[in-house]
């Protein structure tokens, strides 16, 4: 055989016992370390792409997520899961006989996001300590809390988490509450949107589905009450001067400046309140329309505040 023929056999043995090498499947040790002394023979790889070593048998067990071990065609491919791998590394501590890890040390957008996990893959020795980790914090993040707690039917977390959520941003929970399909929350966050600008409301609803006949009702009502705020500013109770006369000349150029401010501010009871404060100086302490502007804000405004109680169905209903 020649020099040549020798070392193309060669080269070709040598391609071969590289391929070889290259196509064996390597399955990481097991995330728990060297506390656990079993063998991996399932690769679970995150979305992040980091592979886990793990036991078909331990997921078995631990969780109902998985199929059984028994029932597992092992292949050199890996399982891919939708969580990041900070998650699957936990789901993976949590599934063994040992000390789970603090969830105390967790941030608080980690801690959501490995409750829902474990809710989802029955890891039912994590979802009870996550349940109550989250309720502790409710306060940090109510509307992620809101999310998950009427994900998994934790429905005293949810009321809480609800209310919290609406106070901290209505008008994102708004649009959320529509887009669901629940009336009672979504009304009770579109009381709180009132003294928002149109703006905000607008972006929040224009992410959800269905958004234009909820805005069209929404901004109705809106007009509506800013037509009780002008009515009442336009038509209040008057007050005889010295004179007979109905209004000094100090009452024009408030009552002016106060329309201008509540034709670009929020229609609400407490925006006028602010806006009267503001242009109250232009009356240079006249007592008698003093006493005018203070029944506007005793009777005349009961309109509005009928008005912004008034569920938005009757404005989608044109009522």
């Amino acid at each position: 055989m020649s020099s040549n023929s020798e070392s193309t056999v060669v080269e070709g043995t040598l391609e071969a016992t590289v391929s070889s090498e290259v196509a064996v499947y390597e399955i990481p040790p097991c995330e728990a370390g060297d506390s656990c002394d079993l063998p991996t023979d399932i690769v679970l790889r995150s979305s992040d792409g980091i592979r886990f070593g793990a036991h078909s048998r331990n997921l078995e067990i631990y969780s109902d997520g998985f199929p059984k071990a028994n029932s597992v065609t092992h292949t050199a491919e890996d399982v891919e899961l939708p969580e990041d791998s900070d998650v699957v590394s936990l789901l993976l501590k949590f599934m063994h006989h040992q000390p789970q890890p603090d969830l105390e040390l967790l941030a608080s957008k980690l801690l959501i996001k490995f409750a829902n996990a474990a809710e989802k893959y029955g890891i039912y020795c994590a979802t009870g300590v996550c349940k109550v980790m989250i309720g502790l914090s409710v306060e940090e993040q109510p509307f992620e809390v809101f999310l998950y707690a009427q994900r998994h039917g934790y429905t005293s977390i949810m009321d809480k988490a609800g209310k919290l959520a609406i106070t901290q941003e209505p008008a994102k929970f708004f649009a959320y509450a529509h887009s669901i399909g629940d009336t009672t929350w979504r009304d009770l966050a579109e009381l709180e949107t009132h003294n928002l600008s149109t703006q905000t409301v607008f972006d929040a609803l224009k992410e959800v589905p269905d958004w234009p006949p909820i805005f069209g009702a929404w901004f109705l009502k809106r007009e509506h009450m800013r037509q009780a705020i002008f009515d009442a500013l336009r038509n209040p109770s008057t007050v005889l001067h010295k004179g007979g006369m109905l209004h000094c000349a100090d009452w024009y150029p408030f009552l002016s400046d106060l329309l201008g401010k509540m034709a670009t501010s929020a229609p609400t009871r407490q925006s006028l309140i602010q806006a009267i404060k503001g242009s109250l100086s232009l009356l240079n302490d006249c007592n008698h329309c003093g006493i005018a502007v203070e029944t506007v804000l005793k009777s005349k405004l009961f309109t509005l505040e009928v008005i912004a109680k008034k569920p938005l169905s009757s404005f989608l209903e044109g009522n």
